[in-house]
């Protein structure tokens, strides 16, 4: 077969392509059921002693209806404050070690579980848009 003919298949395959649905539904994770922050048990299952610190949960109620929880770490000697949404599925409950990182260092850190993850519940449909809101709610 010659190089006209291939570049010509290749160039037909080519615009034929694919099409695919890309929804929030599909590339974002979201939880079956909401989880609860239980902040002592989290405290308590430090390996280092942080009592000067103060950890506490913190809600925020969105416009639509959504109850974003978390985290607030209040270090004494803060010199940054740190404001976190975690990776995909990455939930405040599971992530006790991390949260203990975060605490050996000098800085406040207020960590939310994004919108159907974890702590925080969800709507029906989900929308990139409102989870720009929840971040700016948040901050």
């Amino acid at each position: 077969m010659s190089t006209r003919n291939m570049r010509v298949i290749g160039l037909c395959l080519l615009l034929n392509g694919c099409a695919i649905n890309v929804t929030p539904e599909k590339i974002i994770y979201q939880d079956k059921q909401v989880v609860s922050l239980d902040v002592e048990k989290m405290q308590s299952s430090f390996d280092t002693d942080l009592s000067m610190a103060k950890l506490s949960k913190v809600s925020i109620n969105t416009a639509d209806g959504v109850i974003l929880n978390g985290i607030s770490f209040i270090h004494p000697q803060a010199k940054v404050s740190i404001v976190l949404f975690g990776g995909s599925g990455m939930k405040i409950s599971s992530s006790v070690k991390i949260l203990e990182r975060f605490a050996l260092i000098p800085a406040n850190v207020t960590w939310f579980d994004y919108r159907g993850v974890g702590a925080s519940t969800k709507k029906e449909s989900l929308s990139i848009d409102d989870f720009k809101k929840d971040a700016l709610n948040v901050f």
